[in-house]
């Protein structure tokens, strides 16, 4: 897999024992008509527009020459800081602790795509601030407390991850090895981002998606 060695030793580690675990046990297959059902109370934040063509246009070639594999959709593609599945948060409460947190400026490397047990991921890569996760994701599970919502991600957890494409049920499982072994990855780079949060599917679909705060930076 090439460019992998660009990674830090913790990525390259990571991926390694993700990649190992999902050949042996298999990959995560999903049902994305039920998928979509699945709401949660979930803030991210998001390439601008024109990155998240790009990746789009990266991943999609690869994904359409097998049958089962899902693309996230373009106005779907995130990075996950805080979620929860609770339904009995204060909603506005956690939409005005959020917007009380101004995120500082993100310079960031995609590298994709990578295969893990869920999904295929790009590594996000903070150019200018190497732990500006760590820092936003500890407010932000602060916030998410406050409001009476339950994290789902630990707040140690400083790395930046972006899915790009999940394995369904129609997945035919002998293509596994070549998916994985026959990844050639790209490098996009990103400075504008939006945070937002938002009462969303794991796709983001329009139709459903309801915007509870948002902020570009």
């Amino acid at each position: 897999m090439s460019n992998i060695g660009t990674l830090s030793m913790e990525w390259q580690e990571k991926i390694a024992a993700d990649l190992t675990r999902m050949k042996v046990e298999g990959p995560s297959l999903i049902n994305v008509e039920i998928e979509k059902t699945r709401f949660t109370t979930t803030l991210v934040i998001q390439p601008d527009e024109e990155t998240r063509q790009k990746i789009h246009e990266a991943i999609t070639p690869l994904a359409n020459m097998f049958k089962g594999l899902y693309i996230q959709p373009v106005e779907g593609l995130h990075i996950s800081i805080q979620w929860s599945d609770q339904q009995t948060g204060d909603e506005a409460q956690l939409a005005s602790l959020i917007s009380q947190i101004n995120p500082p400026a993100l310079e960031a490397e995609f590298i994709l795509p990578f295969p893990s047990k869920p999904n295929l991921f790009a590594v996000v890569i903070p150019k200018n601030n190497s732990l500006w996760m760590a820092k936003i994701r500890e407010k932000a599970t602060s916030a998410f407390s406050k409001a009476g919502y339950q994290s789902k991600l630990p707040v140690s957890l400083p790395s930046l991850w972006m899915s790009l494409v999940r394995f369904t049920t129609d997945f035919d499982l002998k293509d596994l090895e070549k998916v994985t072994n026959d990844l050639s990855t790209v490098s996009i780079e990103c400075k504008k981002f939006t945070m937002f949060l938002a009462k969303a599917n794991p796709f983001f679909d329009k139709d459903t998606l309801r915007i509870l705060s948002s902020k570009e930076f």
